[in-house]
């Protein structure tokens, strides 16, 4: 009990002081903090339904992965469509017989 007495105050610390400059980075680490947090606990105090038990552990721990992957497919998404936009820009420039020649090469 005492270690999640120290993890909620770190969370607590956290979440007030924002660590990381990216927001989704300080809500993924939170989520994790939680996560730790929950599973302690459950830990913690004996649960007789071993299955209920498992799948409350699983969720716990799966819940930060399935965020992590969501946040990366759109931070690449994103930067996918931000130099899809540089590139598309390039050929505007130069108009669309300057995108002609370069697709010809």
């Amino acid at each position: 009990l005492v270690l999640a007495g120290y993890i909620l105050v770190f969370m607590a610390l956290h979440i007030k002081i924002s660590p990381f400059q990216s927001d989704i980075a300080n809500n993924v680490e939170t989520l994790c903090l939680l996560s730790l947090e929950l599973v302690l606990l459950c830990l913690n105090f004996g649960i007789e339904d071993q299955r209920f038990f498992n799948a409350f552990i699983s969720i716990c721990i799966a819940i930060p992965f399935v965020v992590f992957v969501v946040a990366v497919v759109v931070c690449t998404l994103t930067w996918c469509k931000s130099e899809a936009e540089k590139g598309l820009s390039k050929y505007l420039l130069k108009g669309f017989k300057g995108m002609e020649e370069s697709l010809m090469e």
